[in-house]
């Protein structure tokens, strides 16, 4: 019941999925004393000593996501920080709600981690974000600041029209990662090369759901030739958009 939960499903369908396990059903009362309880795990785990530092290496960044707060939806930014300890393990050593994404956030939320332990950090990954790295260097002094390639490249492709963009980007429906993979491996990059184009590199973004992949072309045509032909070609229409059911 909790999986099902932590993963979205309404109190609702709670109660629903319950009943498709044979079982007699699930009330609100139940589902929330559940929830309860897994609050305090999660409470303990955000809050343990972090005793296996030192920390050299520290990633940190903000998801935005929507919750439900006195009975309306809003977003808020979730703030995770990564890091490698001494035993060369990385792990998820923070996590925190912020109500916006600016300097006194990022500020309150490394120096709860110092506060737990962490020490050694010699460098530190993350966004250009002008907020996030004041925080960084007003807390973890000494440490250096390095720009996280995904982001760089996000804000790149940011300014360059779709159709001009040699990397593509998906964001990939839970769960379909590897589906996802296996077909775009099977169909998507042989058609790719049957028309001219080669595939440079593919990776999945750790952590995340982005697929990132890069073309490249030196055949006859444009670029935007070459694209519209690969688009407009029976086998390619066949798959769908892209395929649609895999991106989120």
């Amino acid at each position: 019941m909790l999986g099902v939960y932590v993963k979205g499903v309404s109190t609702r369908r709670v109660d629903d999925v319950a009943r498709a396990m044979g079982l007699d059903g699930i009330s609100k009362l139940q589902v929330s004393r559940i929830c309860t309880e897994l609050d305090e795990v999660v409470a303990a785990w955000r809050s343990r000593p972090l005793d296996a530092g030192p920390y050299p290496f520290v990633w940190v960044d903000a998801l935005s996501m929507k919750v439900r707060e006195g009975g309306r939806i809003a977003n808020t930014a979730v703030l995770v920080a990564t890091a490698v300890g001494a035993d060369g393990h990385r792990e998820v050593v923070g996590l925190d709600i912020g109500s916006a994404e600016d300097g006194a956030v990022w500020t309150a939320f490394l120096r709860g981690l110092v506060a737990r332990g962490l020490g050694g950090v010699r460098l530190v990954v993350s966004d250009a974000h002008g907020g996030l790295k004041g925080a960084i260097a007003a807390v973890l002094d000494g440490a250096s600041w390095q720009r996280c390639r995904t982001h760089f490249m996000r804000n790149l492709l940011a300014t360059v029209p779709r159709h001009a963009q040699p990397m593509r980007r998906y964001t990939i429906a839970a769960g379909k990662m590897e589906e996802w993979v296996a077909e775009w491996s099977a169909k998507i990059r042989p058609l790719r090369q049957q028309h001219g184009f080669g595939v440079l590199g593919a990776w999945v973004v750790a952590g995340t759901d982005e697929f990132l992949w890069l073309l490249g072309y030196d055949g006859p045509l444009s670029w935007e030739d070459a694209d519209a032909a690969y688009y407009a070609s029976p086998q390619r229409t066949a798959l769908g958009p892209d395929p649609a059911r895999h991106i989120a």
